[in-house]
């Protein structure tokens, strides 16, 4: 699941890393992987993967300073309102459209409609969970 990058020449996307396999909202290998598309004297082929349920940012071919000027490039973005708000919102419907799909967190007092389906007090519980552990990483 793509995420429009806050960068110019980045990708962000929601993956568990198991190719083949449905992305579950309660996968602890859930995470937003952010890649940089073109090779840079700042970043080269940089990749930072933020996992979503639990543990610490980690990086892929950068060393402990290049991955520290990354965190502080998105910390620096996200202070941009707009650029955040645009940023949780296309999170928020990530997650939610995952978490529509797991029985535990859809209201069971609705009409079935699997296109329709809204979350319970879990499921919102859950989303919010995900969003406050990213808040936390920057």
């Amino acid at each position: 699941m793509s995420i429009k990058g806050l960068i110019k020449g980045e990708t962000i996307k929601v993956d568990n890393h198991s190719a083949g396999q449905t992305i579950d909202i309660d996968d602890r290998g859930l995470h937003l992987h952010k890649r940089f598309n073109k090779a840079c004297k700042k970043h080269g082929k940089a990749e930072a993967i933020i996992p979503l349920n639990e543990g610490n940012i980690t990086f892929r071919n950068v060393d402990n300073k290049e991955g520290r000027e990354i965190v502080n490039e998105i910390s620096r973005t996200l202070k941009n309102p707009d650029i955040r708000s645009r940023f949780v919102g296309q999170l928020v419907d990530c997650l939610n459209d995952l978490a529509k799909y797991k029985d535990m967190y859809i209201d069971k007092n609705q009409n079935y409609d699997k296109d329709n389906r809204k979350l319970n007090d879990e499921g919102y519980h859950k989303l919010k969970d995900i969003i406050n552990h990213v808040a936390d990483i920057f």
